[in-house]
């Protein structure tokens, strides 16, 4: 054992080798380097260690006792021992590198390894545990990968701007699973800590994912100031990470969060494979789940004519009224499954919120009463006050899958849709919901308008917040054009109506306050 006890010791290049090394008083190098520290090393309370310039190579353990004042910021720190080499106490390095392909254990407590400007490694992984490998702001690494990566907490920072890119290379003893975080946006710098677990949840139980249909391991996400916490997340995982019943193109992603699931689960954007799955849009943090959802996932796109501005854009209503802090909030629009045979009967239904683009996002369809992914069903959409429009044929459902109402007239059942250049929109003006539009649609919204009515309301079929004769205009020309709600043959449920004929509706009844309507 080697004890070096010294008031100022002054070093250019050397070599200090022992059993053991004990510093305890002041080291400073003022340029070249130590070459090297052979032996474990210990920088106890009572030291004031400098190294501002050169490199310094550790061969084995460092240890870093509380109250120790040892300054690497500026120095290139090298580890490349034999062993596995462990560094207990938070330790800096403008430049780190590793080198020793048995790794890096961090074995203190809550403890941090920071690296300033450069990360390299040569060979070997780091294994954190309960501490953190902190990358500080601008960064770079190399040789981060398949083969050296971190087993445990990595964090990096993630700095302002337009599609902010990060890859966290971690994973775990069985094999490396990165994730990839990209930022559309971001205004506020801040860090992003992530690991990898492998296994099952301890929590999966009480989640919306499958646990016979799952991936078995997950990763833990925290944010620190980064603001907007909005991402697209790529997770990575190994082929032998999934349960042997599971289908990766039916996954769904789910974050667990102040010892709680959050709601909604995300669909993927593309088809996940046995390799890896992105997801679009995420806006937490948290423990990232994968597998398939016990509930359907369903995406729909949509235009409702009274809302519809034109260029692929909607009013939204819902935000305009009060009702909504989302400036993208259109109608609340109810999604149902009709089962594809039979009666075809009504087996599902969930509402979710319609946004100003068409798009009708993970509504959650719960699993049961022999809904599962791969059966095909009718989708029906109906919004507050729209006529019902069926999809042109059954539906074979799939995690996170789109139907499109918008792009094509066929995708409607009958071709029930109006049309608007290369644009497709539901029918409005049903406001009291029977299935078509007639003369009590017409009478309602008129009589609405001449009481000067306003609000988020089903006769305001154009959602600017007012009835007023546009509404008036829009119900009545539906009236006048046998508008009703076409459903496939054999349908036995209630607003059964295909085609009605118009009711001729009095002038008076829609001339009153001073509005004139045109009656056809």
């Amino acid at each position: 054992m080697k004890k070096i006890k010294i008031i100022v010791l002054l070093l250019l290049s050397a070599s200090i080798a022992g059993a053991q090394n004990y510093i305890s008083g002041t080291l400073y190098s003022t340029d070249g380097s130590i070459n090297t520290f052979d032996s474990a090393v210990t920088f106890t309370s009572a030291a004031a260690v400098n190294f501002n310039k050169g490199t310094v190579y550790f061969r084995r353990n460092i240890i870093k006792q509380a109250g120790a004042a040892v300054n690497t910021d500026s120095a290139a720190v090298v580890l490349n021992g034999t062993a596995t080499q462990q560094i207990t106490g938070s330790f800096s390095a403008k430049t780190f590198t590793l080198d020793n392909s048995n790794g890096l254990s961090l074995t203190g407590t809550a403890d941090t390894l920071f690296v300033n400007a450069n990360a390299v490694f040569t060979a070997g992984k780091v294994i954190t545990g309960s501490n953190v490998l902190k990358f500080r702001p601008g960064v770079t690494s190399t040789g981060l990968g398949s083969t050296n990566y971190v087993i445990g907490n990595l964090q990096k920072n993630v700095a302002t701007g337009s599609n902010v890119s990060r890859l966290y290379e971690v994973g775990t003893a069985n094999g490396y699973s990165p994730l990839s975080l990209t930022f559309p946006t971001v205004t506020t710098t801040g860090n992003i800590l992530v690991s990898a677990i492998q296994g099952s949840h301890p929590n999966i139980a009480t989640s919306n994912i499958d646990d016979t249909k799952k991936v078995n391991r997950y990763w833990t996400i925290t944010n620190s100031g980064s603001d907007p916490l909005s991402y697209n997340v790529t997770a990575n995982f190994l082929n032998s990470d999934h349960d042997g019943a599971a289908n990766p193109a039916n996954y769904a992603a789910q974050f667990y969060s102040g010892s709680a699931w959050q709601t909604p689960e995300f669909s993927p954007a593309g088809t996940p494979d046995f390799s890896s799955a992105t997801f679009n849009g995420v806006n937490r943090a948290g423990d990232l789940v994968i597998g398939e959802s016990k509930s359907i996932l369903i995406n729909t796109k949509l235009f409702i004519e009274g809302y519809y501005t034109g260029g692929g854009l909607m009013t939204p209503a819902l935000y305009n009224n009060g009702l909504s802090q989302n400036a993208t909030d259109v109608d609340n629009v109810t999604i149902e499954l009709h089962a594809s045979t039979g009666g075809l009967a009504t087996v599902a239904s969930a509402t979710g919120v319609l946004q100003t683009n068409g798009s009708l996002s993970n509504i959650k369809i719960t699993s049961g009463n022999g809904i599962a992914a791969g059966q095909s069903y009718y989708i029906v959409v109906k919004g507050t006050n729209t006529i019902p429009v069926w999809s042109a044929s059954p539906v074979t459902l799939t995690g996170g899958m789109t139907y499109d109402f918008s792009n094509a007239l066929s995708k409607a059942y009958g071709d029930n849709m109006k049309a608007d250049g290369s644009v497709f929109m539901i029918y409005s003006g049903d406001v009291n919901g029977d299935g078509y539009i007639d003369a009590q649609d017409v009478g309602e919204t008129d009589n609405d308008n001449a009481n000067f009515a306003s609000g988020v309301i089903r006769t305001d079929v154009n959602g600017d917040g007012f009835v007023d004769a546009q509404d008036v205009g829009i119900t009545d020309n539906n009236n006048a054009n046998f508008i009703a709600v076409v459903y496939p043959s054999g349908y036995a449920g209630t607003g059964r109506v295909q085609h009605r004929p118009p009711v001729k509706v009095p002038a008076k009844a829609v001339q009153k306050a001073g509005v004139k309507v045109k009656i056809k």
